[in-house]
């Protein structure tokens, strides 16, 4: 049979008081793991086929021209201006 073995708490340092330590500690570490959770989260949508699917369509956006066509404010596409297109 083995007893417990019991010990006086050893006495912390004049000045410090645990409650405040755990008041500001708490808050502290609760932001360290949001924001190591937020960088696996962002990590894993960046890995996605989603991320790469829109990616894929802004490329596509940004090489998309516009051209004027008049004085009425109307703007074309330049597919209306190939000659495959039927009224370009």
């Amino acid at each position: 049979m083995m007893l417990p073995i019991q010990a006086p708490p050893t006495p912390l340092p004049p000045g410090v008081d645990p409650n405040f330590l755990i008041t500001q500690l708490i808050p502290l570490v609760g932001a360290v793991v949001a924001l190591i959770v937020g960088g696996v989260v962002l990590y894993a949508f960046f890995k996605s086929d989603l991320a790469a699917a829109m990616a894929e369509r802004i490329r596509a956006g940004m090489h998309r021209r516009k051209h004027w066509k008049g004085l009425g404010a109307e703007w074309i596409d330049c597919m209306a201006r190939s000659p495959s297109w039927p009224n370009g």
